[in-house]
């Protein structure tokens, strides 16, 4: 087949047939109202109205999960209520998990395993991010060790 042949049968497989674009997979979340969270993804978007104010949210590389923090919108002088976090899947447009915490969040980290996420308040849990189920990190856990995933276009988002 000569080259005039082939960018012949070229350009009509591309006029035919159009290359599919990479699908851009990375969520677009936008926090206003102090309770309300958008994503934005392919399939779709999505508002969640949370029972707090939020501060700051934070996706995983996987971008399947997003945990937002913040403060309660209410406080009780019951109990000591210094922060709020959520879990939200994605991909299932659920919150997973909503709760007051005792301690305010410090720092979210996701490690490369991709079944829990780190939180640091004034104690450290891991968040199953599959149920949403929460464990202490036992006195021997060393923060320094935690083997946390990396990935461009992730950082923490701020409330504005």
């Amino acid at each position: 087949m000569n080259k005039s042949s082939f960018l012949i049968i070229l350009a009509f497989l591309c006029a035919n047939f159009p290359i599919s674009h990479a699908r851009n997979t990375t969520p677009q979340i936008s926090i206003s109202n102090e309770s309300k969270i958008t994503i934005k993804t392919e399939n779709g978007t999505h508002t969640y109205h949370l029972n707090q104010k939020i501060s700051q949210a934070k996706a995983n590389c996987r971008k399947n999960n997003v945990l937002v923090w913040g403060s309660p919108k209410k406080t009780s002088n019951e109990a000591p209520q210094a922060a709020y976090l959520s879990l939200i899947e994605i991909r299932k447009k659920k919150v997973i998990y909503s709760g007051i915490l005792g301690g305010g969040v410090r720092e979210v980290r996701y490690p490369r395993s991709g079944d829990w996420a780190l939180i640091h308040t004034n104690l450290s849990f891991f968040i199953n991010l599959k149920t949403g189920a929460r464990k202490y990190a036992s006195e021997s856990y060393d923060p320094e060790s935690f083997s946390e995933e990396t990935c461009d276009g992730m950082p923490v988002i701020n409330a504005k």
